[in-house]
């Protein structure tokens, strides 16, 4: 069983290295999908998303420089 969490925890670690990047990307993907179901253009909602992730990227590697 401990061969099995170990496992799990480092595929999580593979793909959720940054919990602020996940759950920011996330939150735009949804804001994202609200919007489009709303009946905004999808060249605004395209440009919501590439915006909003190059933010939320910008953010994480700035948190991540400070820390070190």
């Amino acid at each position: 069983m401990n061969v099995v969490s170990l496992i799990v925890r480092d595929l999580w670690k593979m793909f959720v290295d940054d919990e602020f990047l996940a759950a920011a990307v996330l939150a735009i993907i949804g804001a994202a999908a609200l919007l489009t179901e709303i009946g905004l253009p999808h060249l605004f909602v395209g440009g919501l998303l590439l915006v909003g992730c190059l933010s939320a990227l910008t953010v994480s590697v700035l948190r991540a420089s400070a820390v070190d």
